[in-house]
Order: structure tokens, then sequence, then C-alpha cells
């Protein structure tokens, strides 16, 4: 059988067919408009589809392309549009498409020309092995009801797909496009875009999930929010599988709300940057290289994680007022400094720059050693939590390192895990400065049994703890300042766990809390009350450890 006599024994099981050498008229219900590749297929003015038109190439790796003129093809409730597979070839449909009916996608279906547009209000359906792709400016995809159903095969490129009703079924790629997204659409739904210029416009809801990815395809990825973002679900910036970078443009600010989620993912690489203020009231993740642009302060109340592979500089200040910083081998670089004011920090890494610390830096759990490459200033308000560990000891290296000059008030917690080793002559390095100082209200240690007490020694730059024998009891001797007031200072250690009262007749005790301070590498006790006489002053210990 030749391709002729083949071609009208397949148009003989249509229901009706139209030469597509002419132009299509409206089609019937139950009729059908088959157009094939070897067929010319001139423009065509908009008509009305109940029926079925169908492009198709049975026999031949041909182009089918069906264009049609305002005021565009309306796809009626019970009308099909299918593209077909065949003998290879593409399928290409300009115009605009009101789509009330199914539009089936089998095989690589092209929308391009300027203007084009499928305006979805039913069932726009791509099968797996097929691919649907708008292409150029001004070409997109209105979706107002009904369904899309494309799982990763449909692509807007240059274009835009604006969301306003209905379901969304897949993940769709925007490619240097807008993606609009209506306050109503509250579904579920994934979604990835790319390239260079892409917009989005609207508010990430629990369970919406939007990936900006770089990739070898389409090069770096940049995505504008021209209106503030608040991501409730998850935005990931990544890179697939080239090192491309990830601008993030929010400079109206960027809101990661209590349960929503920004990744900055490994990938394979590239940097990601993030211009425009942030508020961190969920989670903000860093797994990668990550920049924060602009003098903007980020607002820490929910949980900012840096991970192994994870370094994020910010230009501007970090400020937490709640919830928690983790560093867990990462690197946090901060030259306008990280005030901690509420919530807690922890884990190890490094901290590159000065750390003010008026809340709880906890580092009980951590196995290895935060650096802070800076200045330490701990306020009265704040509290740094070590770990006894058995594995800390004079041969490694403390929990704390501080490159710079640290500033204790407040309290240090020191806390004994189980399996510790707290047998005499066990010592643990605490923490190391270039030069320590400040005024601690006390030091919480763990209790240990009758007849050993804890001991605190400077080696070099470095604050020992050490069980040693015997019941410690204080003795105190009284110094004679350089402003001519007194000083109190201890013939041995510890410096904490008592009361402190002084008389100038034997009788009469006043008591006050003292403070410890760190003095030339010295633990010694100061906070004495600034109406102390300077005459005939008596101190004791009001009470022992």
């Amino acid at each position: 059988m030749n391709r002729l006599t083949r071609r009208w024994a397949l148009l003989g099981l249509a229901a009706c067919l139209q030469a597509s050498a002419s132009a299509i008229t409206n089609v019937a219900p139950g009729k059908l408009v088959w157009l094939q590749g070897y067929d010319f297929s001139p423009a065509t003015p908009g008509f009305l589809n109940e029926g079925t038109v169908k492009l198709e190439c049975v026999d031949d790796a041909l182009h089918i392309q069906l264009d049609v003129a305002e005021p565009g093809l309306e796809n009626a409730p019970g009308g099909r549009l299918l593209f077909q597979p065949g003998a290879g070839g593409s399928r290409g449909f300009s115009g605009h498409l009101l789509n009330h009916g199914e539009v089936l996608v089998n095989y690589s279906a092209t929308f391009s020309v300027r203007g084009t547009t499928v305006d979805n209000q039913a069932a726009f359906l791509v099968n797996p092995y097929a691919k649907a792709l708008f292409f150029g400016p001004g070409v997109g995809f209105l979706q107002r009801k009904g369904v899309v159903d494309c799982g990763e095969k449909l692509e807007v490129r240059d274009g835009f797909f604006d969301w306003q009703g209905g379901d969304l079924r897949g993940e769709p790629i925007f490619i240097r496009s807008l993606f609009r997204l209506a306050p109503s659409i509250t579904q579920s739904f994934s979604a990835r875009m790319g390239g260079e210029g892409s917009t989005f416009e609207g508010q990430l809801l629990a369970g919406q999930n939007l990936r900006v990815s770089g990739d070898a395809a389409y090069g770096p990825a940049e995505l504008t929010c021209p209106a503030a973002l608040t991501v409730a679900g998850t935005l990931t910036l990544d890179s697939i599988d080239s090192p491309e970078s990830v601008d993030l443009n929010v400079p109206t600010g960027l809101v990661i709300a209590p349960g929503g989620k920004v990744a900055v993912e490994r990938g394979r690489g590239g940097s990601r940057r993030i211009s425009g203020p942030i508020e961190v009231d969920g989670t903000l993740e860093v797994g990668a290289a990550l920049e924060l642009l602009g003098s903007h302060t980020l607002v820490q109340r929910g949980a900012f994680a840096i991970n192994e592979f994870g370094y994020c500089s910010a230009q501007g200040p970090v400020q937490q007022r709640a919830g928690t910083t983790r560093i867990s081998g990462g690197t946090l670089h901060v030259p306008a400094s990280f005030s901690l004011e509420g919530g807690s920090l922890s884990g190890f890494g490094t901290i590159s720059g000065a750390l003010t610390n008026a809340a709880l830096v906890d580092l009980v759990q951590s196995t290895r050693t935060l650096i802070v490459l800076g200045d330490y200033a701990q306020t009265p308000a704040g509290t740094l939590t070590l770990s006894l560990a058995s594995t800390r000891s004079s041969q490694n290296p403390p929990p704390l390192i501080v490159t710079g000059t640290a500033h204790f008030d407040g309290v240090i917690r020191l806390v004994a895990p189980e399996g510790a080793n707290l047998v005499t002559g066990a010592r643990h390095a605490l923490l190391s400065s270039s030069a320590i100082g400040g005024g601690l209200e006390r030091i919480e240690v763990p209790n240990l049994p009758t007849g050993r007490h804890w001991e605190f020694r400077f080696e070099g730059n470095t604050l020992y703890a050490s069980v040693a024998e015997g019941a410690s009891r204080p003795s105190l001797r009284v110094d004679v300042g350089t402003d001519g007031g007194p000083r109190l200072t201890v013939d041995e250690a510890p410096p904490f766990g008592f009361g402190i009262e002084y008389s100038t007749d034997l009788s009469n005790w006043i008591a006050f809390q003292p403070r410890i301070q760190f003095q030339d590498d010295t633990l010694c006790l100061g906070g004495l009350p600034a109406s102390l006489p300077t005459a005939s002053l008596f101190f004791r210990v009001a009470r022992g450890l």
C-alpha cells in the first residue's frame, strides 16, 4: 500500500475530514478534523470546536502547525484538542486558545508567536513522555479553572504563567518568565524557576514549593519579587547540573513565616545571593555559599541553620531576638556584628566578626570548637553553657575559642554529661581568648562528692576547670586598689558559690554577693558595694560550697 492509499484508508475512519489546505470552520459534536504533516496549514480564522481536532503525523517526520487568528480557538465542553505522536516532527500552535474541554499533549507541542496564550478552564493534560513548551515574549498560560496535569513536562520560556484558580499537578518550569500566583491559590504545588530575569508575584503558603535553580541549559538564575515576599511554604535556591549562581531580589523584604523554609542547597556549586531585608520566623537553612547583600539587618526569631558546607556572609548586622541559630561546621561571616538578644546559639564552626551574647550560647552538645574570629562580649543577661565531656582535656581545644578579646558578665554554666570524667585530677579546657575580662555573676558547676572541689586556673590564654581533693573553703584577703578602695581576692579557687559579709566592728555583718572578675588572666572577686567604708573592714565567708 503506497502512502496516498494508506492516507485515504485512515481518513475513512474519521466521522468528518476537512482538508487542511482550506480554513477550518466550526467543528460540530462528534466530528473530527485531522491535521497531518504533509498537509498545507494556512492561518485559519477563529473557530469553535465541539468535536475533535487532532494534530498527528502518521508516517513522515514532519512539522504540523495550527495557526488560529483572532478571536482564537474555543474548545467547547466536550471538545478535544489532541497533539498526537507519529513518525516524528513537532506539533505547533499559535493564537488564543480558550479551553472548556480537553487539551491532551501526547507529543512535543510548541505554543509560540507573540500573543499566543492558553486560557484554561477545564483540562490541560501533558503525558509523561510528552512536553508542552510555551516560548516567546507575551506567550503564556492563564490557569483559571479546571486542572493542569503536566508532570515535569510543561515549560514556559520568556513568557508568563498566571495562576488564578483551579489545580496544578506536577512541577512546571518557568525560564526567564513571570509566575503570578493569585492569593486565592491555597493548595499545595511545586514549580521551578530558572534563567536570568524571572519574576514571581505572590506569596508562598504552607505546602507550596518553589525552586530557583541555575543549570547548564539556561545558566545563572535570577528571580525578582517586586512586592514583599512571605514564605510559609518552601523556597529553595540551588544549582542542578553545573556551578551556576542564583540571585533572589526582594527589595521590599523577605519574611520567612512560622512553618516556612528557605533552603540554600549545595547542588553543583556556585554562589547564592539574597538582596533585601530578611526576617526569619520560620527556617533559614544554609548548605552552600550564601551572600546577604546590602546593609539590611537580618532579624532572626526562628531557626537559622548553617550546615557543614554552609557559608553565610551578611553585609549588614544579624540580630537574633528569639529562636535558635545552629552552626554545624559551617561559617557565619558578620563583619557588622552578630547580636544575640534572645533564644540560643549552638554548635561548632566559625563566626567571623564580633559576637554579643545577651541570651544563651549553648555548647553543651558540641563535640567540637566554636571559633569567634573577633571579640566576644557577654552582657549581664547572657549565659555561656559549656560541657565537661570526657573528651575535653588539656590536650584538646576548648569548646570556645575567641581570637579577639572576651568580656564575660552574666553566667558561665558547666554541665557534666553522662560519662564525663570528674575524678580527682581531671582537667577540662573551657575557653581561650587573647584577653579576658568582665565581672561574672556566677559560675555554675556540677556537684562533686564530699572531699572534692573545683579549681579554675589559667594556663597561657586558656581557662581550665579541674577536680581537686579536699573541701574548698576559700580564704580571703583585702588589697587596696589604685582608687583607694578595698578589693577582694582569693587565695585559692573557686571564687563562686558563696556569699561575702563585711563588718566594721565584728558584731554587725552586712552581706553582699560578689562578682567574678578576670583580671590579668586571674579569677578574683569584684562587685563590692559602692558605699563600702575604706577603714576598719573585716570580711568573712557567709556560706561554703
